[in-house]
């Protein structure tokens, strides 16, 4: 089974014209989704603070950019002014009929300018998922919320349709998984020590977990950690 394929197993079924929000610490799903959709045939459009060479390569995302920052950049438009989001997003729905646009990083924003602001911000560009044919998306860390401000994105915002349990784990993927989810600091040669395998065989094997957006892997010094996403979590 190839990664388009296994890239579809994480999703119960697709999603649908609205506006989402992702709770998750780390992008994987989103913009796993955004590639899903594209290839779909859907146009995207990424808000984010992450370099858009990175994207390519973490994530496989091709898409235009909109870079969260202050400072200027020859490659792509940039902006955190919520009025030049706001007209920028609106745009691209009304120019392209079957859109998927993700905002990451909603927290940025709000430390900018204050969830009040941000929650308007929200309710202007939602009104637009209605008359276009548009997925909209949101992701944030929910630790870096209060309960009160959860729930009003809540109230706004659809929960994202739950991915596979991924209980079609291979036995020493899940060991490598939980392993990784109960240690403090993971790196490939600890998986190695620990499951007595070879330096080869741990690399596939995270990779493959990797792949499935269970895991990233962090270089440190020499060293490669082994870090589970909430999608891991989820699958231990």
């Amino acid at each position: 089974m190839n990664l388009a394929e296994r890239s579809k197993e994480l999703i119960e079924k697709p999603i649908e014209k609205n506006s989402y929000l992702i709770k998750e610490a780390m992008p994987e799903r989103a913009y796993k989704l955004v590639v899903e959709s594209v290839s779909s045939g859907y146009k995207g459009l990424c808000v984010t603070r992450t370099d858009p060479e990175e994207l390519k390569n973490k994530y496989n995302v091709n898409t235009p950019i909109i870079g969260l920052t202050k400072q200027k950049n020859k490659k792509f438009p940039t902006s955190t002014s919520m009025n030049v989001l706001t007209t920028k997003i609106r745009a691209f729905m009304r120019s392209n009929k079957k859109s998927i646009i993700l905002l990451d990083r909603l927290d940025y924003l709000i430390n900018l300018h204050g969830f009040n602001d941000v929650l308007k911000f929200i309710y202007s560009i939602n009104d637009g998922v209605l008359t276009n044919n548009s997925i909209l998306m949101f992701n944030i860390n929910p630790l870096t919320l209060n309960q009160q401000e959860l729930t009003l994105l809540e109230q706004e915002l659809k929960e994202l349709p739950k991915s596979h349990s991924n209980s079609d784990i291979a036995d020493d993927l899940h060991e490598i998984l939980a392993f990784v989810n109960n240690s403090e600091k993971v790196s490939f040669k600890h998986v190695s020590k620990k499951f007595s395998i070879t330096k080869t065989t741990t690399r596939k094997r995270i990779n493959k977990l990797e792949e499935r957006g269970l895991v990233v892997v962090k270089k440190n010094g020499r060293n490669k950690i082994v870090k589970i996403t909430e999608s891991g979590k989820n699958s231990v």
